[in-house]
């Protein structure tokens, strides 16, 4: 019994992120996104970074889902570590929702 492994000689890198339907109103297309990968942890590797690219106008399994493009065509993280681009990663990825100061976050709510 053998086993083979067929891997694409392609540079392309398609991500797919899925987040909940709280909320999901403020994602919008052009919003920035990180990437931290579970083969390669973040405090270690850093992060990718991206935006979200395309978002898909249905739900599916309670769930959204958008494309993210990549910053760099490369997986190139934050730290400057190029990863290899293997068939299948996952990861969690954290959408930037808007960008506000810290001042702006804390006070915000005060001076309405």
């Amino acid at each position: 019994e053998q086993t083979i492994w067929v891997i694409p000689n392609s540079q392309e890198v398609d991500v797919k992120i899925k987040y909940s339907n709280k909320g999901a109103g403020n994602v919008k297309k052009g919003q920035a996104v990180r990437i931290a990968l579970d083969d390669y942890p973040d405090y270690e590797y850093g992060f990718l970074e991206g935006q979200i690219g395309s978002i898909l106008p249905i739900q599916t399994e309670n769930t959204h889902e958008a494309t993210v493009t990549l910053t760099l065509k490369k997986l190139l993280t934050s730290q400057g570590k190029e990863l290899p681009i293997l068939p299948l990663m996952e990861g969690n990825g954290e959408i930037l929702l808007n960008d506000r100061s810290i001042f702006q976050r804390i006070f915000s709510s005060i001076l309405r």
